[in-house]
């Protein structure tokens, strides 16, 4: 599943020390490429049997200069976003429904009393559970929670792989969907990381990935999505998804999520 040159030590180390320097790094080329398509294939069982989960939060216009963006007061106020995810490693639906800001799809909640209770208890802990057997999404959905990845993302972070736990979902982001600026900064979560699953993109189509730097509205770094690149950063750090133009013929896929102690 990972491309043969991160299994070699001295890439890895060179990488790490790039992670060190900056905060970020890009592996380009993540996935063997055969595997890489087939995650990208099987993204559209999840639009065929419309899988995805509405993520919504916030005004994205409401803006107020007195308030500290970083503060928890500013973040409250200024935090919006509005895409579709699908989980894909250790989150249970549970783990973001109750969060508020985020809607369960219609035919889950109006089929609990059809539903086999014993299914849709499966479905809420593990929902990659409802793609078929042969959906490369639950390859990597297990890549993602095995020793491997982990071991990876320790040689990358310096941090012990043991103590490392990670948790992933698939999203969707159409014309209009966005991801206002945040830090990632709950307890315990070490970095972020965005593995992009868009074949094709223009720059002016936007929903790129945009760092800043702490306590400045200047971005710092700019991803426009790139096929199968890996783009790890350590958080907390001030960072954006910028809106998807209206005009853009189609939609953004990344597989995004974090590494936080156990």
């Amino acid at each position: 599943m990972l491309s043969e040159k991160y299994r070699d030590g001295e890439t890895v180390e060179r990488l790490r020390e790039i992670y060190s320097q900056e905060g970020v790094v890009v592996l380009e080329g993540f996935l063997e490429p055969d595997f890489a398509d087939g995650v990208r294939e099987g993204i559209a069982e999840i639009q065929g049997k419309n899988l995805w989960y509405q993520v919504l939060c916030g005004d994205p216009s409401f803006y107020d200069e007195t308030i500290d963006c970083f503060s928890e007061e500013g973040r409250g106020c200024h935090f919006a976003f509005r895409y579709d995810m699908f989980p894909v490693c250790n989150m249970p639906l549970r783990s973001f429904l109750a969060m508020g800001g985020f809607t369960s799809r219609r035919d889950i909640r109006e089929s609990l009393s059809c539903l086999n209770s014993e299914k849709l208890r499966r479905i809420a802990e593990a929902p990659v559970l409802e793609l078929g057997a042969g959906n490369a999404l639950i390859r990597l959905s297990t890549f993602l929670g095995s020793d491997g990845f982990a071991s990876l993302m320790s040689s990358l972070c310096s941090v012990p792989s043991p103590f490392l736990n990670v948790t992933a979902f698939v999203s969707r982001f159409l014309g209009g969907h966005y991801l206002s600026l945040h830090t990632d900064g709950e307890e315990g979560r070490l970095c972020n990381f965005v593995l992009q699953l868009t074949d094709f993109w223009l720059p002016h189509w936007g929903g790129d990935l945009v760092l800043l730097n702490y306590g400045s509205r200047h971005p710092e770094r700019t991803f426009v999505p790139q096929f199968n690149s890996l783009i790890i950063f350590k958080v907390p750090r001030p960072h954006v998804v910028t809106s998807v133009a209206a005009v853009c013929p189609k939609p953004r896929y990344a597989c995004s999520g974090w590494v936080q102690k156990k």
